[in-house]
C-alpha cells in the first residue's frame, strides 16, 4: 500500500466521518430553528433570538474556526510535537478568552441599545459571553484532533455538542424561559462540552510547542479573516433588523412597535437563510479535511498533490451546493411552509435569491480555505474583505427605507451581490497560486443540470407537504440524472465513494 494511497483513503474516511457529524450538527441546528418559533410563540421572539445569535456568532465562529485552523496547522506539521502545540495553544487561548470575553460583555449594552436599537436584547447578549469564553478554549482541543487527523474523535465531539445544545436550548425554552432560556441553553452546552473536551483530550504536555510570536503571526490574520468571513455571512440579518427599526420609526411607529416589527422581519429572513445555508453547511466537512491536507502538501512542496486536492474539492463542492440550491429555489414558499408557520412564507422571494448567493459563498469558502491551508492567509483575507465590503455596501444601498417583502428581497439581493463578488476574487487568487480550478466543462454541465431541475421543479403545483417533499426529491434526482447523462458524474465517482464507504 503506497503512502499516497493510504493518505488519500484516510482523507476519504475523514470526509465521511466529519460530513456525518456536520450533517448531524446541521439537522440538530434545524431542529432548534424549526421548533423554536412554536415554542416561543411568535415571529417577534424568534426574531429576537435570531438577532442575538447572529450578532454573537460573528465573534463565536471566529474563535472556533480560526483557532481550529491555527492549532491544526501547527499540529499537522510534525505529529510528535502535537501535544506540546496543544499545551501552548491552550495558554494563549485562555488569555485571549479573558480579553475578548470582557470586551464582549462590556459592549453588549451599546450594541443592543445604540446599534440594534433594541435595549431589551442587552441581557441575552451579555449571556453569550459564556459561549465566547468557552469557544475560545474548546476550539484548541478540536484543532489538535483535526491536525493529527483524528477525525473520528472530532466528529464525536461535534455530535455531542450538537445534542447538548439542541436539548438545552429547546428544553429551557419549552419550560417558559423564553429567549433568555434558549440563549442560556446555548451557554450551558458550550460550558459542558468544554469540560468534556478537557477531560478527554487533555491539555497536552510540555515540550517544543509553538512560540507565541509564531502562533500569533499565523493566527492573527486568520482570526481577522474569519471575522470578516462571518461578518459577510451573518451581518445582513443584523443590518435588516436595524434598518427595519429605523424605517418603522420613520413611518410613524413607536419605538416598541418598531422593535417588534424589526424582530419579526428578522425571524422571517432567518427562515429563508436557514434553508439557503443547508448546502453550504453540507460542504463544510470538505474544508475541515482539506485544510490539513493542503497544509502538509504545501509544507512538503508537493505541488501536484495540492493541485489535485484543489480541483477535486472545488468540483465536489460545486456539484453538491448547486443541487441543494436548485431544490430550494424551485419551491421556495412550499419549502418554507414545510416546517415554519404559514406567515413565514413571506420570505419565499428572499430564499430564491439567497439560494444562488450561498452557492457563490460556498465556492468562496472552499477557495479561501485552500489559500489559508497553503499559508496564503493575506490573500484569503483580501478576498473576504472584498466579500464583506460588497455585502455591507450593497445592503447600505438597497435596504434602508424598505419594509415587508421589499426589505427581505432587498437584503437577499444585496447579500448575493457581495457573495458573488467574493467568489470571483477568491477563485482568481486560487488560480493565480495553484493553476487549478473547476474545469469550464464542469461549470457548463452543472449549470445545465441546475437549469433543467429548476425549470421542471417550478412546474409542480402546490399540493401539500407530502407533494412538496416528493417534488424536492424529484428535483434533486433530476439534477443528478442530468449530470450523469451529460457525463459529469460517472463510474469513477461511484467507485471512489464505494471505496470510502467500505474503508478499504
Amino acid at each position: 500500500m503506497s503512502e499516497g494511497g493510504s493518505e488519500a483513503r484516510a482523507a476519504g474516511r475523514g470526509v465521511v466521518l466529519i460530513t456525518g457529524a456536520k450533517l448531524y450538527f446541521m439537522v440538530a441546528g434545524y431542529v432548534v430553528q424549526f421548533a423554536l418559533p412554536r415554542l416561543l410563540g411568535s415571529a417577534v421572539l424568534f426574531g429576537a433570538y435570531s438577532t442575538v445569535v447572529a450578532a454573537a456568532s460573528i465573534l463565536n465562529n471566529v474563535l472556533v474556526t480560526g483557532t481550529i485552523q491555527s492549532v491544526s496547522r501547527f499540529s499537522a506539521e510534525r505529529d510528535e510535537r502535537a501535544p506540546s502545540v496543544l499545551r501552548s495553544a491552550i495558554i494563549y487561548q485562555a488569555a485571549l478568552a479573558a480579553i475578548v470575553g470582557a470586551g464582549f460583555f462590556g459592549l453588549s449594552g451599546w450594541v443592543a441599545t445604540e446599534f440594534l436599537r433594541k435595549a431589551s436584547l442587552a441581557p441575552t447578549l451579555r449571556l453569550c459571553t459564556v459561549v465566547v469564553v468557552a469557544y475560545a478554549i474548546y476550539a484548541t482541543l478540536i484543532g489538535s484532533l483535526n491536525g493529527r487527523k483524528r477525525f473520528a474523535s472530532q466528529a464525536l465531539f461535534d455530535i455531542s455538542f450538537s445534542t447538548l445544545r439542541t436539548g438545552l436550548t429547546l428544553g429551557l425554552a419549552a419550560v417558559g424561559l423564553g429567549v433568555m432560556g434558549a440563549i442560556g441553553g446555548f451557554a450551558g452546552a458550550a460550558t459542558l462540552i468544554l469540560a468534556a473536551g478537557l477531560l478527554v483530550v487533555g491539555i497536552g504536555r510540555r515540550g517544543e510547542g509553538v512560540s507565541l510570536a509564531k502562533y500569533a503571526a499565523f493566527a492573527a490574520p486568520l482570526f481577522a479573516y474569519h471575522l470578516l468571513l462571518n461578518g459577510a455571512m451573518t451581518i445582513d440579518l443584523v443590518l435588516l433588523s436595524r434598518y427595519t427599526s429605523i424605517a418603522a420609526e420613520a413611518a410613524g411607529h413607536g419605538a416598541d412597535a418598531a422593535e417588534q416589527m424589526a424582530n419579526a422581519q428578522a425571524g422571517y429572513y432567518k427562515a429563508a437563510q436557514a434553508f439557503a445555508l443547508i448546502p453550504y453547511q453540507a460542504i463544510l466537512s470538505v474544508a475541515f479535511v482539506l485544510f490539513p491536507l493542503v497544509s502538509r502538501a504545501t509544507f512538503d512542496k508537493d505541488i501536484e498533490a495540492t493541485r489535485k486536492y484543489v480541483a477535486n474539492a472545488l468540483r465536489f463542492s460545486l456539484i453538491l451546493v448547486v443541487g441543494g440550491a436548485a431544490v430550494f429555489a424551485s419551491r421556495p414558499a412550499e419549502v418554507i411552509g414545510l416546517v415554519f408557520p404559514p406567515a413565514y412564507r413571506v420570505a419565499a422571494p428572499a430564499l430564491t435569491v439567497l439560494s444562488g448567493g450561498f452557492v457563490a459563498f460556498s465556492v468562496f469558502v472552499v477557495s479561501s480555505t485552500i489559500l489559508n491551508g497553503a499559508g496564503k492567509t493575506w490573500s484569503a483575507m483580501a478576498a473576504v474583505a472584498v466579500t464583506l465590503a460588497g455585502v455591507v455596501g450593497s445592503n447600505l444601498l438597497l435596504v434602508p427605507g424598505k419594509l415587508g417583502v421589499a426589505g427581505l428581497s432587498a437584503t437577499a439581493t444585496a447579500t448575493t451581490i457581495g457573495m458573488v463578488l467574493g467568489c470571483v476574487v477568491a477563485a482568481a487568487l486560487v488560480w493565480r497560486v495553484f493553476r487549478a480550478l473547476v474545469r469550464p466543462v464542469t461549470l457548463a454541465r452543472v449549470a445545465v443540470a441546475a437549469g433543467v431541475a429548476l425549470g421542471v421543479g417550478r412546474l409542480a403545483p402546490d399540493m401539500g407537504k407530502l407533494a412538496t417533499l416528493a417534488a424536492a426529491v424529484g428535483v434533486l434526482l433530476l439534477y443528478v440524472v442530468t449530470l450523469v447523462v451529460l457525463g459529469e458524474l460517472g463510474r469513477e465517482d461511484l467507485r471512489v465513494l464505494s471505496r470510502i464507504a467500505r474503508r478499504r
